[in-house]
């Protein structure tokens, strides 16, 4: 996964993630739901309580076929751009 970020003042930020990074964060969190979280703040338990993670990897491991496919395209008004690309 690709993340472009382009701010207004003309600075560029590209992130690459693999797919193996995002299986293992997935796997990390989802044991750590039967060990516990201590090490997490308050409100980032109360989010990832939220999320089905055994359903977020699943869509991870269907998103894989469609390498190079778009999800995000966001452009403002002020010139910033954010694009999420498989």
């Amino acid at each position: 996964m690709r993340i472009y970020i382009k701010q207004n003042n003309g600075k560029k930020i590209d992130i690459f993630i693999p797919n193996f990074l995002l299986n293992t964060a997935i796997n990390i969190f989802n044991a750590t739901i039967f060990f516990g979280k201590p090490w997490l703040h308050k409100e980032f338990k109360e989010t990832i309580d939220c999320i089905d993670l055994r359903a977020l990897k699943k869509c991870f491991k269907e998103l894989r076929k469609y390498k190079g496919l778009k999800l995000v395209s966001v452009r403002s008004q002020n010139g910033e751009e954010v694009e999420i690309i498989v």
